[in-house]
Formats: structure tokens, C-alpha cells, sequence
């Protein structure tokens, strides 16, 4: 009997565990230097650790400050895959309600915001993701961190 108690225990917490994860399989933000992105300054993210299924969801994420002059900041995303087709797609960070107020998370000065892609991507372990921002101007100011987070799919 303690054997198979002990068994649902593990169960359970190895099933706990796992919904700790949630969907988001990578994530990781890039520096952007003295707050300020150029726009030929791409950012680029290896994502790793995926599992095998072919496609995901893709989010883009920004922190910015209190410096950045924009309701919304246009990024485009950007891969080749392994047999080398180019995938491409825009995503807008809606980063202020019509009020001027922050949206996302915000904590002492810093706003944090995602965005994500209106459709699936194949990507595959080892991918190289380029973030540009494609907006009217050459440099955006405030723009402190840049980063993709990748999910499966529901």
C-alpha cells in the first residue's frame, strides 16, 4: 500500500512540477546599450532547448523607461529556417493605452510588455531570431531590454 502511495505522491508532484512551466518553452531579453536602439543595430536571440514539436508561438518583449516617447513600438522578427527559407513578420507593442499609461509590468521606473505573433513558426533547437525595430525613426530612446519568448501552441 506505501508503494503505491509513494507512487501517486511522485505522480503528483512530478505533474506539478511540469504545470509550473506552463507553455513557454524559452525566453531570454538582450541588453540594449545606454537605452537607446539603433536602427541597424539587430538584436539576435539563439533559441534553445525546444522540444520536437514543429511549430510555436512566438513572442516579442520589450523594457522600456519612462524615456520612451511612443505609444507603440513596431519590431520586426526575422529567421531562416534549416533548409533555408526565410520566415519574416511585424508585431506592434501596443506599450500605451490612448491615456499615455504603461501597459504590461511595470516596477520602479521599468515597463515590461509582449507582444505576440499573429501566427505559428516552425522553429527548430539552435534557430537564430533577429529583432529589429522598424520604426520612423533612426534611434528609439528608452528601449532598456529586447527579448522572444517561444511556446507551444495550445
Amino acid at each position: 500500500m506505501s508503494r503505491i502511495l509513494s507512487a501517486i505522491i511522485a505522480l503528483l508532484l512530478v505533474g506539478t512540477l511540469a504545470a509550473c512551466r506552463g507553455n513557454d518553452e524559452f525566453s531570454r531579453f538582450v541588453e540594449i546599450d545606454r537605452a537607446a536602439w539603433g536602427y541597424g543595430d539587430t538584436v539576435t536571440v539563439v533559441v534553445s532547448h525546444l522540444d520536437s514539436l514543429p511549430s510555436k508561438k512566438l513572442s516579442v518583449g520589450v523594457v522600456h523607461n519612462d524615456d520612451f516617447p511612443y505609444q507603440n513600438l513596431w519590431v520586426e522578427v526575422s529567421y531562416t529556417d534549416s533548409i533555408g527559407k526565410l520566415y519574416r513578420d511585424s508585431v506592434n507593442l501596443q506599450l500605451a493605452d490612448e491615456f499615455g499609461r504603461w501597459q504590461g509590468k511595470s516596477l520602479a521606473g521599468s515597463h515590461q510588455y509582449e507582444a505576440t505573433l499573429s501566427h505559428a513558426f516552425p522553429l527548430a533547437d539552435s534557430t537564430r531570431v533577429n529583432l529589429r525595430h522598424i520604426m520612423r525613426v533612426d534611434t528609439v530612446r528608452g528601449i532598456e531590454r529586447v527579448g522572444l519568448t517561444v511556446s507551444r501552441l495550445p
